[in-house]
């Protein structure tokens, strides 16, 4: 308190950094006479940084029935101070048939984080093949205009799996797919 009028009160630094600060307080009164004080200010960062994922992927199996060297791309980031970290929950370059979600997860210099999800989308390309075993020519009993045939499976294959089998019987009047 000064029994006469303050002139002028300036505290310094006028711009505070993160983390704890030494703000120094000056009083200055009519007369020129000073007085300082201290304090401590710490400046805190609770702001989230900011993420875009990249562009979904979208790829085909190999024969192996999964995608190998996917490249992700890179996120875009951002902070108000600084990014210290940038990761995914999928480290490999290798994906399995169907979608993968990818999640990108940035984090700044004060421990604050944001995610963002990209997608993988592998697909099969590639059709089965099939080889059918070789033709047959039954004969027909004594008194009858008909023939019982049993017939083998064809032989299938795909990179990934043959999920079906079907068979259609023509030129005949009845039959049976099992």
């Amino acid at each position: 308190m000064d029994n006469c009028s303050v002139a002028s009160v300036i505290a310094t630094p006028a711009s505070l950094a993160l983390g704890a600060n030494t703000v120094t307080w000056t009083a200055t009164d009519g007369s020129g006479k000073t007085q300082t004080a201290s304090q401590i200010v710490t400046v805190t960062d609770n702001v989230k940084p900011t993420i875009t994922a990249p562009a979904n992927v979208n790829v085909t199996t190999n024969t192996a029935c999964t995608a190998t060297g996917v490249v992700l791309g890179t996120p875009a980031t951002a902070d108000n101070c600084s990014v210290a970290n940038v990761t995914n929950d999928h480290p490999s370059t290798t994906y399995p048939l169907g979608s993968t979600t990818v999640i990108w997860t940035v984090t700044d210099g004060s421990g604050n984080t944001q995610t963002a999800i990209q997608i993988v989308t592998v697909t099969d390309n590639v059709k089965p093949t099939i080889s059918c075993p070789g033709n047959l020519t039954p004969n027909v009993g004594i008194g009858t205009c008909t023939a019982s045939v049993a017939t083998s499976s064809p032989t299938t294959a795909d990179n990934c799996t043959v999920t079906k089998l079907t068979w259609t019987l023509t030129g005949a009047t009845t039959g049976a797919s099992a």
